[in-house]
């Protein structure tokens, strides 16, 4: 197995338990279990029922299996993976406009890639300029929050938007203005109130929510802010073979960054460059 099995009751009985019951001799445990509640616990509950368990086979590639988990009780913060589209111009979208930049095989990766995250976060300007619904193409029993950062609660503006009215799934709004925490809101629509503008304190946020993943979306402003701080687990990059002109650039990151297990491929006519900034 992958992970350590859990020996503490939850959701589920304990599988340390069911594999002893199963009558099971040997077990190898690829990673250990970070969470508090099990590390090595699992691992001792079998050998002290006699069982033989070996540990650490493939360690590296066992824990990448599970790396959104494995860093959020290893660090208490999300796992971050930070998704851009440009072209070959460096351009995100035209000023001010809601820009289609890759082409339809890329749109059905990005939806399939959000379904692998508990959250996806954008900034207010692609919220307002774009009115995404960031939604995924599988259909999830509990698809990822839509969160958007809007420190100084524009938004109040612009309550049109479908991510107010979308209830296919919660919609979180991180702002520092007290007068969105008055606002009437759908259901589905929560509000946390920010104490400061940085984007730590809001990662912070999402992770006391118990947000162990987040696909990050945003604009060049928000993705600077996230490597500034030095939240990015992990880049994907989406490349479409065209020339914007003059409009809104990519992020530029503070300093050199080396991508390690570097992977690219054709989607469709574009290219995806995938690249880990952080080890788990």
């Amino acid at each position: 197995m992958t992970l350590e099995p859990c020996c503490h009751y939850g959701k589920q009985p304990p599988c340390t338990q069911l594999i002893i019951d199963s009558g099971i001799k040997r077990v190898v445990v690829g990673a250990t279990d970070p969470h508090s509640l099990v590390t090595g616990k699992g691992i001792a509950a079998l050998r002290q029922a006699g069982l033989e368990v070996s540990t650490g086979l493939l360690a590296k590639e066992a824990s990448q299996l599970n790396d959104h988990y494995n860093y959020f009780y290893q660090t208490g913060l999300p796992y971050v993976t930070l998704k851009q589209a440009m072209t070959l111009d460096h351009m995100l979208a035209k000023k001010g406009e809601r820009t289609a930049i890759t082409g339809a095989e890329a749109w059905t990766r990005v939806h399939q890639e959000r379904a692998g995250y508990q959250a996806v976060l954008i900034g207010l300007e692609t919220a307002i300029i774009d009115d995404p619904l960031l939604l995924t193409s599988e259909d999830l029993v509990h698809p990822p929050v839509r969160v958007v950062l809007d420190r100084r609660g524009r938004l109040l503006e612009h309550l049109d938007l479908r991510l107010f009215s979308d209830k296919r799934a919660e919609t979180w709004i991180l702002t520092e203005n007290p007068a969105f925490l008055e606002q009437d809101m759908p259901k589905q629509v929560k509000i946390f109130a920010l104490p400061d503008g940085k984007i730590s304190t809001s990662i912070k946020i999402l992770a006391d929510q118990g947000v162990q993943s987040v696909y990050a979306e945003g604009g060049a402003h928000l993705q600077e802010s996230l490597l500034a701080a030095g939240l990015v687990n992990d880049v994907i990059s989406y490349v479409a073979p065209s020339f914007l002109g003059r409009g809104t650039e990519a992020a530029v990151a503070a300093e050199a960054l080396d991508l390690k297990d570097v992977q690219t491929e054709q989607v469709g006519d574009d290219v995806r460059i995938y690249g880990r900034i952080k080890d788990v």
